[in-house]
């Protein structure tokens, strides 16, 4: 076997999520579990080829990824109390709906709720 051998790449071309601008996005948008039909249509590419991508990536990156962004989350669902709580020291007459609604941001949201019908704009 040859050294230009050794080496196998899948035969055809790249798909397109490997070769789309926003990448990073489209694996963050995955691993955040946001649906794959908002994926695609939010970057403007196919469910299939997002499903298919995201499907290929290994194991341990997904997981490894999924971490990541929970981290991040995290980091800025606390940066956001963090400033309602400076605002609230700011402004006493509004501390109660603040504190009202840092609580409210700060409960995990049930899995009935994510459906999309189950809240009011």
């Amino acid at each position: 076997m040859s050294p230009e051998t050794a080496i196998r790449q899948k035969p055809g071309r790249k798909s397109t999520i490997a070769t789309h601008p926003q990448r990073e996005a489209i694996e963050a948008a995955c691993a955040a579990d946001i649906s794959l039909r908002r994926v695609a249509i939010r970057f403007n590419v196919g469910i299939m080829a997002v499903h298919r991508y995201w499907n290929g990536l290994a194991f341990e990156y997904r997981m490894a990824l999924s971490a990541v962004v929970s981290n991040l989350d995290d980091a800025r669902w606390r940066e956001v109390a963090t400033g309602l709580a400076a605002i609230a020291r700011r402004h006493p007459d509004a501390r109660a709906d603040l504190d009202a609604l840092v609580q409210r941001i700060s409960m995990p949201i049930a899995a009935s709720d994510i459906g999309g019908r189950a809240h009011a704009a």
